[in-house]
């Protein structure tokens, strides 16, 4: 699994991310839900849009955005939707006990909704959860 940084770059931004920089000008997403930043954020290094990513990176990225690797090829690749993306966030905020989403727990999961139990140990590692 490889992706050029302008691929990952558009699934971000077509799942709700918004581009920021920081004081030390560094390029990072952070989800937006419901007008509000979320605490899910990853960063892209800046640089060639049609430079390949390290599977590390891509992998260290996928922990960020609380998705297995398999889960976020499914992201990048478009075969994941945004609603779809959120409902997997409520799923772990409902398995973790974590609040993810502000004000989340008002909207109604879609029926094919379902954490696997792979995004949740990298969610568990990424975030530091027990």
């Amino acid at each position: 699994m490889t992706f050029a940084a302008g691929e990952i770059e558009k699934a971000l931004v077509d799942k709700g991310f918004v581009k920021k920089k920081d004081r030390k000008n560094h390029i990072f997403y952070v989800l937006s839900y419901d007008g509000k930043d979320t605490s899910i954020r990853t960063q892209i290094s800046h640089g060639k849009k049609s430079k390949t990513l390290s599977k590390n990176l891509i992998s260290r990225m996928a922990g960020q955005c609380l998705l297995c690797n398999r889960c976020f090829n499914k992201f990048v690749r478009n075969e994941m939707s945004k609603d779809e993306y959120l409902d997997h966030l409520r799923m772990l905020e409902n398995v973790s006990g974590r609040t993810l989403l502000s004000a989340s727990s008002g909207k109604p999961l879609h029926t094919n909704a379902s954490a696997c139990e792979d995004c949740l140990t990298k969610a568990r590692q990424a975030r530091g959860w027990q």
